[in-house]
């Protein structure tokens, strides 16, 4: 029983640090992490399976147009489909976001 009682105190202390280091995350950033880091880097860095451009090296104009662009089908490639499933919203703060990104 003790062994149980230390467990659940374990499970709930990674549970309450998990949620406290999400915290400082921006719904922006959670977006980005969910849907183009894996492809584009955790900065937006590098180039998407080596053909796109660099986004942390774009305006935030250039940014939105290209999204909606793949959006909108304007522009194919791999990430269209990741693209397709962002609401318009989502575009303009992901936009707004990645240009602040160093």
């Amino acid at each position: 029983m003790k062994y149980a009682k230390w467990m659940l105190a374990i499970l709930l202390g990674n549970l309450s640090f998990s949620a406290w280091a999400d915290m400082d995350i921006t719904p922006a950033e959670k977006l980005y992490r969910r849907s183009c880091a894996t492809c584009h880097g955790r900065t937006a860095e590098k180039p998407a399976m080596g053909k796109s451009k660099i986004i942390n090296q774009m305006s935030q104009e250039e940014i939105l147009n290209a999204l909606m662009d793949r959006k909108n089908g304007k522009v194919n490639g791999g990430g269209n489909t990741a693209k397709q499933k962002l609401s318009d919203e989502e575009v303009k703060i992901l936009a707004a976001y990645l240009a602040k990104k160093p």
